[in-house]
């Protein structure tokens, strides 16, 4: 039941996930983080901490709560004095075992670096690695020295994360003594707590064992349970990140559609007047004041070296990108005035 809602929960939220990213206007993806390798790591990590919250949590506390209830009761059965005791012991247990397990596989959810400056590390050198790769043959092209810099960059964005994982190591370390440790200590006052009823109230030995062992095993697997329980930080920063993507609204949707707008081109006059424009990533304009009149039916060659902006020129007669300022009219009409979807046919 909790595998299926979480499934349908995890269906629903990635389409409407999906289809913000697909619909949001050309200039959202060139934001540093909204490179590819970022958005797909939303799309994979994020979206499975969203439904570990959701299905895996609620599953493991009914597991970890009943069991440890229906042990109790079992332990009362057998010695109510012993088990009451027992229980104020098992935290000793159930906390070293939770970190032995958390140790041993790994923070399935854990605490994680979710909204961390480690995360933040981690996501920048996988935008960077993402966008060597796919324009590699740029890349290539500006020879060594600019190869050199990517990978500097890359080692920087390590360093702050590396440092982090040391320091944890340490942590570990004493999580892990105290863990080998618990197992002793709960059993040591256990069995010293079951001595003196037997001593004291003329209990029977073997109900004092069964009481003791009960909740012993009991306590190991509610913190074996509890370790695999998904983080609930991590859960909220991922539910923040996919959640305002959906929500942003897109400035050029092309779903939205007014009577108005005009769907057909007469004669196809196009006219830059004056034209400013930046793109969201960079401070220097690549059109600055740009004026141009192509003629109806004509055909033109836009020629210049890399980046002067010729697939700018093109980008903003299909309105991929919005001015700074100026106008673009096609046959005197102003661009904003035409059906995005009718202009791009």
């Amino acid at each position: 039941m909790y595998g299926m809602a979480g499934e349908h929960l995890t269906t629903n939220v990635r389409k409407e996930l999906m289809e913000g990213i697909i619909y949001k206007q050309l200039s959202w993806f060139d934001s540093e983080t909204k490179a590819p390798g970022m958005l797909t790591n939303i799309m994979a990590e994020d979206m499975s901490a969203l439904n570990g919250m959701t299905t895996e949590t609620i599953s493991v506390m009914v597991q970890g709560f009943l069991g440890m209830i229906l042990s109790f009761v079992l332990a009362l059965y057998f010695s109510w004095r012993t088990a009451l005791f027992t229980l104020l012991c098992s935290p000793i247990l159930m906390i070293g075992v939770f970190g032995m397990s958390r140790l041993q596989w790994g923070n399935k959810g854990g605490s994680g670096t979710h909204g961390t400056k480690e995360a933040d590390d981690y996501s920048k050198a996988n935008a960077l690695l993402s966008d060597s790769i796919m324009n590699y043959k740029t890349v290539m092209s500006f020879g060594q020295k600019n190869i050199n810099y990517l990978i500097e960059r890359f080692n920087e964005h390590l360093v702050s994360p590396s440092q982090q994982r040391i320091k944890n190591a340490h942590k570990s370390g004493i999580l892990f003594g105290y863990s080998q440790a618990s197992r002793v200590i709960f059993v040591g006052l256990a069995f010293w707590i079951g001595s003196r009823m037997i001593c004291n109230y003329d209990v029977k030995k073997a109900d004092v064992f069964l009481a003791v062992f009960v909740l012993f095993s009991a306590g190991f697997g509610v913190g074996t349970s509890f370790s695999n329980l998904p983080s609930i930080s991590k859960a909220k920063a991922s539910a923040q990140k996919i959640f305002a993507i959906i929500d942003e609204k897109s400035t050029l949707d092309i779903r939205e559609e007014t009577p108005d707008q005009l769907t057909k081109i007469k004669a196809g006059k196009i006219e830059f007047t004056d034209v400013c424009f930046r793109y969201p990533s960079r401070s220097k304009n690549v059109l600055n004041q740009f004026s141009m009149t192509i003629p109806a039916n004509a055909k033109i060659a836009l020629v210049g070296h890399s980046g002067c902006g010729k697939s700018t020129i093109t980008n903003l007669i299909l309105r991929f990108y919005e001015l700074q300022s100026g106008s673009i009219s096609i046959d005197g009409t102003k661009l904003n005035k035409y059906n995005i979807k009718a202009l791009r046919r």
